[in-house]
């Protein structure tokens, strides 16, 4: 269970998503549950493999989502 609570982080293709993963290792170091929720040109991105630092969200409970 997450300190802090649940945080729903929504990204947008823009270059800043490839590095995504470094904040949401950021925010669940500091305790917080993070709930990734991509646009469909994000989620693309990342899955072309921009930061595997997302791969992090898998296993910890969290949603992500593509809207």
């Amino acid at each position: 269970m997450s300190d802090r609570g649940v945080l729903h982080l929504v990204v947008c293709a823009a270059p800043p998503v490839d590095r995504i993963g470094e904040l949401v290792d950021l925010l669940m170091a500091d305790g917080w549950t993070v709930c990734l929720i991509a646009t469909p040109v994000a989620a693309s991105w990342l899955d072309r493999g921009g930061d595997a630092g997302t791969d992090r969200l898998s296993g910890t409970g969290a949603v992500a989502q593509t809207r």
